[in-house]
């Protein structure tokens, strides 16, 4: 149904910016591509896989404008993940742009494969390679991207948690580890199992307190908003798919 929405509104923009073209259309372009992203629109997802690799191949010629990249590459990451993961993780490596690396991370959290997630997680958290204050940025995006990656998030404090706060308990960046691997979950049984682990005196989550609080927050109410709309969004949408069949 968003295809059908959305696929006549980007005939409209096209991928291409135009001489003199207004900021408002760029940013209506890359909503209109990500709205595509999410339904899984295949042309999208080929068209920018498409223009993702030539981009690696010649990114001198192929370029791809700074407002667009990031939606991009997370539409190719829908097309063939293995690749493009491998791709964009090399390109992090490779850049000395800090807004670079930052949009290289956030696509890299943006990965469905639940193998990846814990890859991604190791990657960030533990490999060295991402400085601290960039930490958020995949963290979000894969606490974001799905129900499995908020999931494979809250496994990581359950499963690492010694080694977490090991490493980062008393730093900069524990109340945001601590929030973003909780904000990602769901349902209402979800938020009792994060604030049953934490309140057990093993496992302390210090400054991530207030952190902590906000996320649970966010989780019930997206909860109950969930259980509440679930019926009458659902009445809706078929509603639209009939009228117009």
């Amino acid at each position: 149904m968003l295809e059908q929405l959305f696929s006549k509104q980007l005939k409209v923009v096209g991928w291409d910016a135009l001489p003199e073209e207004s900021q408002r259309t760029g940013t209506l372009r890359g909503t209109i591509i990500n709205i595509l992203r999410i339904a899984g629109d295949e042309y999208v997802m080929d068209e920018a896989f498409s223009r993702f690799q030539r981009f690696i191949e010649n990114p001198e010629i192929d370029s791809i404008p700074g407002d667009l990249k990031s939606i991009i590459f997370k539409t190719a990451l829908r097309k063939d993940e293995e690749f493009v993961y491998r791709k964009v993780q090399e390109l992090y490596e490779k850049s000395t742009f800090p807004e670079e690396q930052r949009n290289c991370l956030s696509v890299m959290g943006s990965v469905l494969d639940m193998d990846r997630h814990k890859e991604t997680i190791d990657y960030v958290l533990f490999s060295g390679k991402v400085r601290l204050q960039d930490i958020a940025f995949p963290l979000n995006a894969l606490a974001s991207s799905s129900d499995a990656g908020g999931r494979a998030c809250w496994n990581l404090i359950k499963t690492d948690y010694d080694k977490l706060s090991a490493k980062f308990s008393g730093g900069p960046m524990w109340a945001g580890i601590i929030g973003l691997c909780a904000r990602g979950l769901t349902t209402l049984d979800e938020a009792d199992e994060v604030e049953e682990f934490f309140e057990n005196p093993d496992h302390p989550c210090g400054s991530g307190k207030r952190r902590l609080a906000q996320a649970l927050e966010a989780v019930r109410n997206k909860a109950v908003r969930l259980e509440r709309d679930r019926h009458d969004v659902s009445h809706f949408l078929r509603k639209f798919s009939i009228k117009k069949k």
